[in-house]
């Protein structure tokens, strides 16, 4: 249930960005969706479940080694 609520809210931002600046066509948003739904699959697989996958999430969001890692990332 957690995992539509996300789906949902990734694509109503992919809606307001398309709209306010066209950057991403019908089949680009279709293709992110694709490829977000796939990499989320295989990463809850290797959890066994999606409450331990968030679990896993909570956690790594909690350290600052992971946060600093992620805004590098973000900012490259």
């Amino acid at each position: 249930m957690h995992i539509i609520s996300y789906l949902n809210g990734l694509i109503e931002l992919i809606n307001d960005v398309m709209n306010a600046f066209e950057v991403f066509s019908d089949d680009d948003v279709q293709n992110i969706l694709d490829r977000t739904l796939e990499a989320l699959e295989e990463q809850i697989k290797q959890y066994g479940s999606i409450e331990k996958y968030r679990e896993h999430l909570s956690v790594g969001l909690k350290s600052e080694q992971t946060v600093a890692a992620l805004i590098k990332v973000v900012w490259q």
